[in-house]
């Protein structure tokens, strides 16, 4: 079947194949081709014959043994689990991700590739990094008010003889799984052995998490040893709307055939997209590899004799540059961080410190800009982050983002920022420093109050006085419904039980909530009226006295009979004899008895 077989809706009758039809299924003719023999079949010559003439020349004057493809390479994977999981159901600790530690390079169990978790972020917000475990240590903040939506682990896997291959793995809170990256060897169980791996040594554990992967996206790639002009094709299938090319947007042209989604670009490089399995994707490249015959026998394709030379890139030689003593100036401690370069500028002193100016902060090298952005606490650097963007993030680290006069408060000394701080109102004490200038500048000073807002506000002081007056009115505050409960108590009651009532206290209270509870007609202000308010204090306090009375009583004669017992036993207690009186007392004897001292 030809290449443009596919694009034609022909509408015809299987039984019975019109010469038309035959001109259709013709290989190796464009659609302008078809066309015009289809309108030379209508004048009454021998279409057929001139198809077949037009063939034979083509492959006669195009030698296939020219056109070369390269074997099929499975370039990237696009994978997502538990898709369907409600996005409101929090299953995943990512700080406990979080803590664990990245690794080195290593060989993963029962596979022929080693692995690298280079670093471990977590993310909040609208793609926001709040901080990152490396493979040389934490760096930002973990917070506990901040809500975490997924923990990205970014690692590169290994095989002796191939170039390493990224990956990105994401794993939500929710407990979806979302990870894609690079095959090496064209084996697709590769990411099921990744996803093993990251499950096992990063995770609880959990079992959903080990569910079965869905390939969204696995691309194949394969070359053709020549140039394919984009163009021609666009404008050959310009009117079947199965491409797409737009070179002011994308350099690749899109196509379908044989049922199969392809993206062909000028140098060459043609791949499969949209394939879920390995069998599919043998069969998506037989025809890819046909697609590219057809190219080439039609003549979009160019074959060339040699091979393309990629432009020599020039290494850039490691050299810091440092610059005297400025306010613009910032300081880095970068031991631990990259090495000193063997030749600089200027020696470093002993410190291990260099400064790094305003102007000369872009000439660093970018992975040396990243490792002290990150020393610092700067998280949220991508590979698409500028060096001049990298230098920004670490003055507003350092400095913070408060100016004054269009320069960073903390780059002044105390000396330049006392007299600002005068001049704006400030009081200033020998022991400030700067820090505690800058933030004393930073205060916003209060906006003096609009008309606008001195008549609500002297609108909203006279409500305020109006109700309060109002609750006084209507015997509802909590001195004025302590006064009408004694009252409706009456004096009788109060003398009696005063000692073993509830507090009058806790009746107001209970008052209150009754008025807050009922719906009583109430004013604008949500103030009840004080002829419902009187009647519910009545008819509150009757219902207190009848279920008080018995257990009241019965606690006042409880009382009044211990007291009686304890007067009782007061009254009862002998006076102790006095033992001096017994020794004055004189003994009588009978008359005439004579008592003599011994």
């Amino acid at each position: 079947m030809g290449l443009f077989n596919e694009f034609e809706n022909t509408n015809t009758n299987n039984n019975n194949r019109s010469i038309e039809n035959k001109i259709n299924q013709k290989e190796y003719l464009n659609n302008n081709e078809k066309n015009l023999l289809k309108a030379n079949h209508k004048l009454g010559r021998n279409a057929l014959k001139r198809a077949n003439l037009m063939v034979e020349e083509k492959l006669r004057t195009r030698n296939l043994s020219k056109l070369d493809t390269t074997p099929l390479q499975l370039g990237f994977f696009n994978s997502l689990i538990n898709g369907d999981f409600n996005s409101r159901t929090k299953r995943i600790d990512l700080v406990h991700i979080f803590n664990k530690s990245p690794h080195a390079r290593r060989r993963v169990l029962d596979a022929n590739f080693d692995i690298e978790i280079s670093s471990i972020k977590l993310y909040y917000g609208r793609m926001k990094v709040g901080a990152e475990h490396a493979l040389t240590g934490k760096f930002g903040n973990l917070k506990n008010n901040v809500n975490y939506t997924y923990a990205q682990i970014s690692g590169r896997i290994f095989s002796d003889g191939t170039e390493p291959r990224g990956i990105t793995f994401k794993i939500y809170n929710t407990g979806k799984i979302h990870f894609s990256g690079g095959i090496l060897n064209n084996d697709i169980s590769q990411p099921a052995k990744i996803r093993k791996h990251i499950v096992d040594n990063y995770t609880k554990k959990e079992q959903f998490l080990y569910n079965p992967i869905k390939y969204n996206n696995t691309v194949g790639t394969f070359k053709v040893n020549g140039a394919i002009n984009l163009s021609k094709v666009s404008y050959a299938l310009r009117k079947s709307g199965k491409t797409e090319y737009e070179p002011e947007l994308r350099a690749a042209l899109k196509m379908k055939y044989l049922g199969y989604s392809f993206q062909l670009f000028t140098s060459g490089n043609i791949q499969i997209l949209g394939i879920n399995s390995l069998s599919d994707m043998n069969m998506a490249y037989n025809a890819g590899v046909a697609l590219s015959q057809e190219l080439y026998i039609m003549g979009f394709v160019s074959p060339r004799t040699t091979a393309l030379k990629l432009p020599a890139v020039k290494k850039r030689s490691k050299e810091a540059v440092t610059t005297d003593k400025s306010l613009s100036n910032i300081g880095y401690n970068i031991r631990n961080t990259v090495k000193e370069p063997k030749k600089t500028s200027k020696k470093f002193s002993n410190d291990h410190r260099i400064k790094v100016g305003k102007k000369v902060c872009s000439s660093y090298p970018k992975q040396e800009l990243v490792a002290v952005a990150k020393k610092i606490g700067v998280v949220d650097i991508k590979s698409t982050t500028t060096r001049e963007q990298i230098c920004q993030k670490i003055r507003d680290r350092v400095f913070g983002n408060f100016k004054v006069k269009n320069k960073p408060c903390l780059a002044y000394t105390k000396a330049q920022l006392v007299p600002i701080a005068v001049a704006k109102g400030i009081s200033v004490s020998d022991n400030d420093t700067v820090d505690v200038i800058c933030r004393k500048l930073n205060i916003t000073p209060p906006k003096a109050p609009t008309k606008k807002n001195i008549k609500q506000k002297k609108k909203q002081n006279n409500k305020v006085v109006k109700n309060k007056q109002t609750l006084e009115k209507r015997r509802l505050t909590n001195k004025a419904i302590k006064e009408d409960l004694i009252k409706l108590y009456g004096k009788r009651w109060m003398t009696k039980y005063k000692n073993v009532m509830p507090s009058i206290n806790n009746d107001v209270g209970e008052i209150k909530k009754l008025i807050n509870s009922l719906s009583l007609k109430k004013n604008k202000s949500g103030i009840p009226l004080k002829m419902q308010v009187n009647e519910l204090k009545k008819n509150t306090v009757q219902t207190w006295k009848m279920n008080r009375m018995r257990k009241l009583d019965n606690k006042l004669n409880a009382l009044n009979n211990n007291f009686a017992k304890n007067l009782e036993k007061g009254m009862n207690v002998a006076s102790p004899k006095n033992k001096n009186n017994n020794k004055n007392k004189k003994t009588r004897f009978p008359k005439g008895t004579v008592v003599e001292q011994l």
